[in-house]
């Protein structure tokens, strides 16, 4: 086969016959050279001069490069550039000599340029500068521009031209016109090298200026001309210059600023201040200082200090600012002073709710029962926790004082517990200044509260250490709730464990529980079995206070939980109050007190007609025989009175004394009257009121209404006679001698003139 293009086929030819002997091994065509098909050798093409191969396995010409830019390729074959161009020369693409002739592959660096060693292009002269030298090789052959010529463009070979009139060229100018600007000179003359005539002081000469004193150039407001200015300087920030032709800026003054040109200075506005001279901008004017404020402009120093009550932030305009973004009325939880620059909190534990304070006083304690956790507050925090209590200004919702303040406490509890005269504080704790174990079981208060019922009977006790000592109270705060009191979430004091409960530790927010039935606990009990149930009360589980035995009742031992251990009162007593442990006193008189009686005159055992009841009576007691009582509640009885007689037991009324009868005062029966009398009206009261029996009557037996009869013929009675023939010569007697006495005679009649009476007999007379 034949060997392909880019490889090369080694073998070996027959010189006789010409016949070429092959391989199976295909070579790459070595770098520097190229392999059209069917070659044995791989040198046979090299690449020509100013060409080079850094790649294998070439197959035509044109894959051998042109030698690199600033490089020459002095020789056919080559795999790399021979070496870099020569100084004063310059090698473009595929050039093959290091000092190339002219052409498109390089030649020789000419004047205006310069080329250094390996240079692919020349490198011209800069502006300002000329050379006129071939071959140059750096750029230190660049001169600069002649005096009173100006070079304009890179290349030069020589200067562009000369200076024009009115301007003067440096060594090295540029321009035909460069210098009249700057060096504030006016040049007269055509290629002036120089500036020897100054612009005057107050002017200023342009490019080109022929006079120091042009039209137009004279220096304006807000700018000034020094010698030899070539245009106005503006004056710099901070100064000014409100009149023309100066050659120097004024300061700008306090309470002013000057931008940069500033022909007249800008007052600082209102709510800015500027104490020093020399201010540039409007950002140089200070606002007005914290808690100052600046009313008008152009101020050095502020208007004032700000009104107490508000505050006035950086550039406050008014003393009063009201929701301005410089200031305000001082806003809730805050305080402003005299000259307050920001509002100041109201400091932990305190509150403030109104807007415009001006002073720290007016920041309000934290009120009872409540907390103020953060500066600055507008409104307490929130309510006290449960188990403490917060007596005011607290910071905390759960408060605890130094045990040496426990005097405050006590202060604090007198101020809202001691307005009641039943109430009496007590505390476990030695005095103050003196205990020594106060750090143990010190946090106890005692609260005695005498029963309303026995309050005309409190004895008080003193109690030496229930005033406490003088203390720093202004730092308390609160605390714990101590034993025999409970705090309830929110609370500005303990309260006082209520009477019938108990409070057996410290931190309760209610009452631990009941006291115990037969024992009474007042306020601020720490003990369900305070104190047995007094005498003349009875205390049933958890009652506030001893229940009184009711009326007609007393109890005279301790304890007791029901009203079943009351008594009744005593017979012949009352017991006229509750609660009581002795009888009130015996029943009155006119009255009868069984078992139980609740008054001194119990109207249900009013002493009835008939009877009396003493003092002290159990029963009423019926009057007896001889008296009577027609009133009710009687302490005695009436004696039956004269003319009257009183017969049985509990008489309300006498009876009359009947006729035939007599009463004497006091008389329990009847009298009769005598023999010889009758009584012929009722209500005799004593017996000689019984009627002597009439004169020739008699009256026998006793009890006689009237007389039984006349006297017996042959009898006389004189009065008072019981037999019909009386012979007692006292109250009767035989008709005598000489006389005749006929039935009924109470005198003797005499026997008629011429007649006479025998007596034969004592009852029989005979008239003659």
């Amino acid at each position: 086969m034949k060997c392909p293009a880019g490889f090369y086929c080694a073998g070996s030819v027959d010189a006789d016959t010409g016949h070429a002997t092959g391989t199976h091994t295909l070579m790459l065509c070595p770098k520097g050279h190229y392999c059209p098909s069917g070659m044995h050798t791989g040198v046979a093409f090299p690449c020509p001069a100013g060409t080079f191969s850094r790649q294998m396995g070439l197959s035509n010409k044109s894959g051998c490069e042109l030698c690199s830019p600033g490089r020459y390729c002095s020789s056919s074959g080559l795999s790399a550039p021979t070496g870099f161009c020569s100084p004063g020369y310059f090698c473009i693409h595929g050039s093959f000599s290091a000092q190339p002739e002219e052409g498109p592959t390089g030649g020789r660096c000419s004047a205006g340029s310069y080329c250094p060693q390996g240079t692919s292009y020349m490198v011209p002269c800069p502006p300002g500068t000329f050379s006129s030298i071939d071959g140059a090789v750096s750029i230190e052959v660049c001169q600069p521009c002649l005096p009173g010529h100006y070079c304009a463009e890179v290349g030069l070979s020589s200067p562009s031209g000369p200076c024009n009139s009115g301007f003067y060229c440096r060594e090295g100018s540029r321009t035909a016109t460069p210098w009249g600007n700057i060096t504030g000179s006016y040049c007269p003359s055509w290629a002036q090298t120089s500036a020897d005539l100054l612009c005057p002081p107050g002017w200023f000469c342009p490019l080109g200026s022929v006079s120091g004193h042009q039209p137009g150039c004279q220096c304006p407001p807000g700018h000034v001309c020094p010698r030899g200015s070539a245009e106005p300087a503006i004056c710099s920030p901070g100064t000014f210059q409100s009149s023309p032709g100066e050659s120097t800026c004024n300061s700008c003054p306090s309470g002013f600023y000057c931008m940069e040109g500033s022909s007249v200075p800008s007052p600082c506005p209102i709510g800015h201040v500027s104490p020093s001279t020399g201010r540039s901008s409007l950002s140089d004017c200070s606002p007005c200082p914290f808690g100052s404020f600046c009313n008008s402009s152009a101020l050095t120093e502020p208007s004032g200090p700000c009104r107490p009550g508000h505050f006035c932030s950086l550039g406050s305009t008014e003393p009063c600012p009201v929701s301005k973004p410089y200031g305000d009325i001082c806003p809730r939880g805050h305080f402003c002073p005299h000259a307050a620059g920001s509002p100041k909190p109201c400091p932990v534990g305190s509150f403030l709710p109104e807007p415009g304070a001006f002073s720290s006083s007016h920041c309000r304690p934290c009120p009872p029962g409540k907390y103020c956790l953060s500066p600055g507050a507008s409104q307490p925090s929130g309510l006290c926790f449960s188990g403490f209590f917060c007596s005011g200004g607290a910071d905390s919702p759960t408060p605890r004082a130094n045990l040496s303040l426990f005097g405050c406490l006590l202060e604090i509890l007198e101020v809202y517990t001691m307005k009641t005269d039943s109430a009496f504080w007590m505390h476990n704790l030695s005095c103050f200044n003196n205990s020594s174990n106060s750090g143990r079981e010190a946090r106890q208060i005692k609260v005695v509260t005498v029963p309303r019922a026995d309050s005309d009977h409190i004895v008080t006790h003193s109690a030496p250490c229930l005033k406490s000592p003088h203390y720093a109270c202004s730092t308390y705060r609160g605390d714990v709730c101590p034993r025999g009191f409970y705090c309830p979430l929110g609370s500005a004091y303990p309260l006082t464990c209520e009477a019938g409960s108990y409070c057996n530790q410290t931190g309760l927010d209610a009452p631990a529980g009941l006291c115990a039935a037969g024992y009474d606990c007042p306020s601020g009990s720490s003990d369900p079995h305070a104190n047995p149930c007094p005498p003349g009360y009875y205390c049933p589980l958890g009652t506030p206070l001893p229940q009184p035995c009711p009326l007609g009742t007393i109890k005279r031992s301790l304890g007791g939980s029901t009203v079943e251990a009351c008594q009744p009162c005593p017979p012949g007593h009352y017991c006229h109050q509750s609660g009581i442990s002795v009888p009130s006193g015996p029943c009155a008189e006119g009255f009868y007190c069984p078992e139980g009686q609740s008054s001194e005159r119990p109207q249900q055992h009013f002493c009835s007609v008939g009877h009396y009841c003493e003092k002290g009576s159990v029963r009423q007691t019926a009057c007896f025989p001889g008296s009577y009582q027609f009133r009710q509640g009687q302490g005695s009885c009436e004696t039956c009175p004269a003319g009257f007689y009183c017969q049985h037991q509990g008489m309300n009324l006498p009876l009359p004394c009947e006729r035939g009868f007599y009463c004497p005062s006091g008389s329990a029966n009847q009298q009769p009257c005598p023999s010889g009398t009758y009584g012929n009206l009722s209500g005799l009261v004593e017996a000689w009121q019984c009627s002597l029996c009439d004169p020739g009557m008699y009256c026998k037996g006793t009890g006689r209404t009237s007389p039984s009869g006349p006297c017996a013929a042959g009898f006389v009675c004189v009065g008072g006679a019981s037999e019909p023939s009386p012979s007692d010569n006292l109250k009767g007697f035989p008709c005598p001698p000489g006389f005749f006495c006929s039935v009924g005679t109470s005198v003797p009649k005499p026997c008629p003139k011429g007649t006479f009476r025998w007596i034969f007999s004592s009852n029989i007379s005979i008239y003659l």
